[in-house]
């Protein structure tokens, strides 16, 4: 995700350009965030599989949502843009949401 110098961000071809913007403007905004409170990629890669791990079947929830996750707060700051520029982009949310899901 990051390292001392850059961020390097990849995202799903989704077919959908301004969907694979908000994907990426999401995960800018999460990892700046993390790296400024000294949040460890290690720590949040341990969670993220111990997270998947257990995840049941039919669960579609994103880690980053846990109030356990090491990244919780910086994840939901990064939705919250996500969602405002959804909606003023004419996105409706729930259409983007699944599609992401779905990856």
């Amino acid at each position: 995700m990051f390292d001392k110098e850059r961020i390097n961000i990849v995202v799903s071809d989704m077919k959908n350009p301004d969907y694979e913007f908000l994907v990426a403007v999401h995960e800018l905004i999460e990892a700046w965030l993390v790296r400024k409170r000294g949040i460890s990629e290690e720590r949040i890669t341990e969670f993220d599989i111990a997270f998947e791990k257990a995840r049941p079947e039919d669960d579609l929830s994103e880690p980053g949502d846990e109030p356990d996750a090491p990244y919780q707060n910086e994840h939901c700051i990064a939705t919250g843009v996500e969602r405002i520029l959804c909606a003023a982009m004419g996105i409706p949310w729930k259409e983007y949401d699944e599609t992401v899901g779905n990856l």
